[in-house]
């Protein structure tokens, strides 16, 4: 009777001790399971790091004193200093730039404050020449706990501010030619109903840039000895007659005569989308006719 149980009390701590070493106490035949659900999670965390390893971007981690925890090999290649020197390391016992410091620790520090994602855009002297980049630190916490690291992306956009800048430029050209011409330009998108005026077609009808612009508005700025004409025209110009006409605009009071050419577009099935042209100031012109 005591040898039973003895054994029966062997068993009762064997299947105790199994259950112990399930997950979360759960039944054996549900182990199968929680194992896969288990390696899905190494896989996804495996495949995240190899992501970020080999991501173009810089990605760093800092400590709430501003110590660097982690870096991935963009922060390496950018900056020329070697990973492993950035681990424990703040900005400014790496030595960087001064300026970028006090900008960067501003920065990481409103987000630990607050709390809320910060942007900001700075310039930086890489090893190929200086560089522009964006930035965007983001606030870690676990468990919905207090926040405790930094986490920044860093993405190179030199070539995108070199675009801006170009064709910044290039409307600031094609501005000096039109006002040296008298000449602006315009297109409208005929499904939505948007004018677009360039600085000079502002100009001419005395509106001020930045006003939103419709066809409605437009016509309200025609002589209304004209605006009738000038309607007649456009709509036969959308069936794809010419729209090449002069006519009557009022700025200020003023009477002003205008040109007007226009061609339209279409998408690739035929159908209409809108109209470009150019509005020529005649005004002098007239003046001279008459």
């Amino acid at each position: 009777m005591a040898a039973k149980t003895s054994r029966k009390k062997k068993d009762a701590a064997l299947q105790f001790s199994v259950k112990k070493k399930n997950f979360q106490g759960l039944p054996d035949s549900d182990i199968p399971a929680q194992q896969q659900m288990q390696d899905t999670w190494k896989d996804s965390g495996r495949s995240f790091r190899t992501l970020v390893e080999h991501a173009p971007d810089i990605i760093a981690r800092l400590d709430k004193l501003l110590r660097y925890r982690y870096v991935n090999p963009a922060m390496e290649k950018v900056t020329g200093i070697p990973r492993a020197q950035f681990i424990g390391k703040t900005n400014e016992e790496l030595r960087m730039p001064r300026e970028l410091c006090a900008l960067w620790n501003r920065t990481f520090k409103r987000v630990l404050r607050a709390g809320e994602p910060q942007n900001i855009e700075f310039s930086f002297p890489t090893p190929d020449g200086a560089r522009s980049f964006e930035l965007r630190a983001v606030p870690e916490s676990f468990d919905e706990g207090p926040i405790e690291s930094v986490l920044l992306i860093s993405r190179d956009i030199t070539e995108r501010k070199r675009a801006e800048k170009a064709l910044r430029e290039s409307r600031e050209e094609l501005n000096r030619a039109q006002a040296v011409a008298h000449t602006g330009s315009w297109r409208l998108d005929v499904q939505r109903n948007v004018l677009l005026w360039s600085d000079e077609n502002h100009r001419i009808f005395g509106i001020p840039p930045g006003t939103p612009m419709t066809y409605e508005t437009f016509l309200n700025t025609i002589h209304p000895d004209d605006r009738e004409y000038v309607d007649r025209q456009w709509q036969a110009g959308l069936r794809g007659e010419p729209y090449d006409i002069e006519h009557r605009i009022l700025v200020d009071g003023q009477v002003k005569w205008v040109r007007e050419k226009a061609y339209l577009e279409f998408d690739d099935k035929g159908n209409l989308q809108g109209g470009f042209g150019i509005t020529q100031d005649i005004t002098e012109r007239k003046k001279i006719e008459d």
